[in-house]
């Protein structure tokens, strides 16, 4: 919530927690902004994550209890707009805008109630994502659905893209250092997947899996 100039976190988590003090509040409220920024950030093209600052706590008077400051801007609108590309024949790009629902809140409401979600929220609303991070969603999200064939009939992402995402990440002849792998016997990929198109492919695969629990 706004006040003045100020954004404020308030969190049952907080008031339900018997004598919270500051460095309890400084341990709890991260990790419900890592839930929150993985939520926004799948609902808003180019959110940026915000971070916690000071901790506010209110008399037993007073109006607010245990809030955390947090850090950087944010726009708060009720709806926001999400672009609809469509490649033509011809290969002309139209940009189209249309209007979705603010999916913020129900999506944290469903990750208080599902640690999968959750888990893939906090892992994805980190700032830059590694390879590490991506596969990691890639699992959780392969995990709560019962199995790769069922992420598969899903039919959430191309099966092509999702092997080709797979033998990138865990290959080191194809990213280094950055692979899971320091040595493995597969073949290199011929056409290893760059980190942005890995970031929209598991960003698309995170969006629709939890699109389809509502």
């Amino acid at each position: 919530m706004k006040d003045a100039d100020n954004f404020f976190l308030e969190s049952g988590e907080l008031q339900d927690a018997n004598n919270v003090n500051v460095d309890e509040v400084r341990e709890i409220a991260p990790r419900v902004l890592e839930v929150i920024n993985g939520a926004a950030r799948a609902s808003i093209t180019g959110f940026r994550p915000v971070d916690m600052g000071g901790v506010s706590q209110i008399d037993d008077e007073g109006q607010r209890h245990h809030c955390v400051l947090v850090q950087d801007s944010i726009t708060v609108r009720s709806r926001v707009k999400a672009a609809a590309v469509v490649i033509r024949s011809d290969g002309s790009v139209h940009e189209k805008q249309q209007e979705k629902p603010d999916r913020i809140e129900p999506t944290f409401s469903l990750a208080e109630r599902n640690t999968n979600v959750a888990d893939a929220l906090r892992i994805f609303g980190k700032g830059d994502l590694s390879w590490f991070d991506l596969y990691k969603i890639f699992e959780i999200i392969r995990d709560d659905l019962g199995g790769q064939k069922n992420l598969l009939d899903a039919e959430f992402v191309l099966k092509k893209d999702l092997s080709r995402f797979r033998q990138t990440a865990q290959h080191p002849e194809a990213i280094g250092d950055k692979a899971r792998h320091a040595r493995i016997g597969a073949e290199v990929p011929k056409d290893p997947m760059a980190i942005v198109e890995a970031s929209l492919l598991i960003s698309a695969l995170l969006q629709k899996s939890i699109a389809s629990k509502f």
